[in-house]
């Protein structure tokens, strides 16, 4: 899949490694990002950054990322349409279909590749965009 072009991706994890970790490998890729610490944190956040994608931890204190995906999802407008992938540390079929029921795009384990998220951010925006 060729690159996809350069757009704002949201990254939601309670972990600041994880969150600087995803950092770079969606800046390597040419993207920029917003950083949310929770669930709450990222709702707050989506009406002001205007996310292109988010990349979204399934397991989270407060708002986990499974209802914070759920509540993504009811947001009017755009906002409830943005493209979300999920993020849990043991991806099994469980977890897939939980991000899934949810209303995520797409889901990954943790730790994805660089080429993986690249991937991935280009996969949700090419399906959105058809």
């Amino acid at each position: 899949m060729p690159p996809s072009p350069p757009c704002h991706v949201l990254i939601v994890d309670d972990s600041a490694i994880s969150r600087r970790v995803l950092a770079a490998m969606v800046e390597v890729a040419g993207h920029r990002c917003s950083l949310a610490n929770d669930g709450a944190a990222a709702l707050a956040a989506i009406g002001a950054a205007a996310p292109d994608v988010v990349l979204m931890d399934a397991v989270m204190p407060r708002l986990d990322g499974y209802a914070t995906t759920r509540a993504l999802r009811a947001l009017p407008g755009p906002a409830g349409a943005v493209p979300v992938i999920g993020l849990t540390a043991g991806l099994r079929a469980t977890e897939r279909a939980t991000f899934a029921a949810a209303g995520a795009d797409l889901a990954l384990a943790k730790p994805a590749s660089p080429e993986e998220i690249a991937a991935a951010i280009a996969a949700v925006r090419t399906a959105r965009a058809a």
